[in-house]
């Protein structure tokens, strides 16, 4: 492991410091979450603007629509 150094705004400092005394972490552990939680949204979001195109030429514009074609 490396450790790394930041600027961050005074409020947000609190608040990583609260929800590791909440969650009776370390910030780091609660810095990894928080990094891995926008990572896993980053790739949600590249999944969909890639499968967007294919799932209009077939159609499917909403979640029922998937229903739909799955049940």
């Amino acid at each position: 492991m490396t450790t790394i150094s930041f600027s961050v705004d005074d409020s947000i400092k609190e608040d990583i410091d609260r929800l590791a005394r909440q969650s009776g972490r370390s910030k780091s552990d609660v810095f990894r979450d928080i990094y891995a939680s926008y990572r896993s949204r980053q790739s949600l979001a590249e999944l969909q603007r890639y499968l967007r195109p294919k799932a209009l030429k077939l159609g499917i514009q909403t979640d029922d629509d998937v229903e739909r074609l799955l049940g």
